[in-house]
Formats: C-alpha cells, sequence, structure tokens
C-alpha cells in the first residue's frame, strides 16, 4: 500500500528506513522525502510509528491518504 501518494512511498519504502534505524516522523521526513510535497501522509506514518508497525493495516489505521496499490 501507498503510504505517500506524492513521493511515491510504499509500507516496504517505511519498514525498511524504520530497519535502518528511523524511529521517527521526523527521520522519515529526512531519510525518504515524506511529506515534502502536501504533507498528508505523515498522520499515516505517524500511526504506523506508535502502534509498533510498519503496516498500515496492521495499525489498523484508516486514513484516505493511506492509498492502495
Amino acid at each position: 500500500m501507498y503510504v505517500c501518494v506524492c513521493q511515491a512511498l510504499t509500507e516496504k519504502d517505511v519498514h525498511s528506513a524504520v530497519a535502518q534505524g528511523c524511529n521517527s516522523v521526523r527521520e522519515l521526513k529526512h531519510k525518504l522525502g515524506l511529506g515534502a510535497e502536501c504533507g498528508r501522509c505523515l498522520s499515516c506514518a505517524k500511526g504506523m510509528l506508535q502502534n509498533g508497525t510498519t503496516s498500515i493495516v496492521g495499525a489498523g489505521i484508516q486514513h484516505p491518504t493511506c492509498m492502495t496499490e
């Protein structure tokens, strides 16, 4: 699933960044460019991090900016 449509970032991209040490939205923004355009994906990424998962489905997030592929 897409997390950031503007930057074409998927759950896999976020998972990879977290595996490489990113543990905050600020770090994801810096590493991936997450939120660089409209910023609507930031709440989705924040929810993924807060719920301790890098999966939108696993985090139980129902947000319109978390788009399916």
